[in-house]
């Protein structure tokens, strides 16, 4: 995706800064040790995404929330010390493969 190529540059900039990113297209998470950090790497987030590369953030989707929360991210639930696969996601793909139908 063209978004991908994009962003790149947002990428190596915050990892050059310590962050730790994920982002597939143009949905990131920017994981940070505390509420301070991530205020901190929200700014500067905003300030690479909307001044260098002449993005929009959107205000209604971007919130900061604890790593003691559970963060549903693409059908992934990242917690703070490990990442799984939504449960209805495996339920999913299961059925599409029970379903599927071989020659």
């Amino acid at each position: 995706m063209v978004a991908n190529v994009y962003l790149n540059e947002f990428d190596q900039e915050m990892m050059k800064r310590g962050h730790r990113i994920v982002r597939y297209a143009n949905d990131i998470l920017i994981f940070t040790r505390s509420k301070s950090a991530a205020e901190n790497a929200l700014c500067q987030a905003r300030v690479i995404l909307e001044d260098d590369l002449k993005l929009t953030v959107n205000q209604e989707k971007t919130h900061l929330t604890h790593s003691s929360s559970e963060t549903k991210f693409l059908g992934v639930i990242i917690f703070s010390s490990y990442t799984k696969v939504q449960p209805k996601k495996i339920n999913g793909f299961k059925e599409k493969v029970k379903n599927r139908k071989y020659l």
